[in-house]
C-alpha cells in the first residue's frame, strides 16, 4: 500500500511509525510503501513559529527537532520570555512548548520565577513602555471626553440663540465688546438697497 503526502513550503511534517515519532519531513511530495499501515504524516504549519501537538512529549524524547526547534520543558519555578523576530511577545508558564526557529526568528530565555525581584532589564524597559501607553491612553481618553463635551456646550447654545432673539442680540453685543476692546474698531456702514432696513439702523437697534 502507498501512501502520498505533499508539504508546502510552509509546512513540516512529522513521520510517525507504529506511533512513534522517527523523523521530520521536509517540504516536498513524498511517497512511503506503507503495506501494514503503521506509517502516518503529521502535516503542521510553521506560518505560526509555535508548535502545536498532541504528542509534544514525544518530540522531548526523540530529539528529531534539533536544530530545527526549540523545545522548552519548564519546571514549576521556572518561566521563560519569548522573543519572536527580536520582538518581544510573551511569558511562557510551566509546561512542555516547543517553538520552530526556521521560519521566524525564535529566541527564549528561561528565569528562574523564585526569585521575586525582577531584575531583566529588556523587562523593565518593557514595562515603563506599557505604563507610558497607558498613561497616554488615559490622557487621549480625557482629552476626547472635554472636546465631547466643549461641542456639546457650544451646540446646545447655538440652539438656544436660534430659539431666543433676545439672546442672539446678547451674544451679538458681548461680540462687538470684545472687538472693541481688543484695539480701535471701525465700522463702515453703506446702503446697497434703499427698499431695505438699512444696516446702520440695524446697528443702532442692536447697541
Amino acid at each position: 500500500m502507498f501512501k502520498r503526502y505533499k508539504i508546502r513550503s510552509y509546512e513540516m511534517g512529522l513521520l510517525f511509525r507504529d506511533g512513534e515519532l522517527r523523523g521530520l519531513v521536509p517540504p516536498g511530495t513524498h511517497w512511503y510503501v506503507d503495506p501494514l499501515c503503521n506509517v502516518h504524516v503529521d502535516i503542521v504549519s510553521q506560518r505560526d513559529p509555535w508548535l502545536i501537538h498532541k504528542k509534544r512529549d514525544l518530540f522531548v524524547k526523540s530529539g528529531v527537532l534539533k536544530d530545527h526547534a526549540v523545545v522548552l520543558d519548564l519546571k514549576d519555578h521556572e518561566r521563560a520570555m519569548v522573543w519572536i523576530e527580536n520582538r518581544f511577545s510573551h511569558v511562557l508558564p510551566a509546561g512542555l512548548f516547543a517553538y520552530w526557529t526556521g521560519p521566524k526568528n525564535v529566541r527564549v530565555e528561561v528565569i528562574d520565577a523564585r526569585n521575586v525581584r525582577l531584575e531583566h532589564d529588556e523587562m523593565k524597559d518593557l514595562m515603563n513602555k506599557v505604563t507610558e501607553a497607558r498613561k497616554a491612553a488615559e490622557a487621549n481618553l480625557i482629552s476626547r471626553r472635554e472636546e465631547t463635551a466643549a461641542m456639546r456646550s457650544q451646540a446646545n447654545t447655538a440652539r438656544l440663540l436660534v430659539d431666543n432673539t433676545v439672546l442672539m442680540r446678547l451674544r451679538e453685543l458681548e461680540v462687538l465688546e470684545k472687538i472693541a476692546a481688543a484695539g480701535k474698531l471701525n465700522i463702515i456702514l453703506g446702503e446697497r438697497n434703499p427698499g431695505e432696513k438699512g444696516l446702520a439702523d440695524k446697528v443702532v437697534n442692536l447697541l
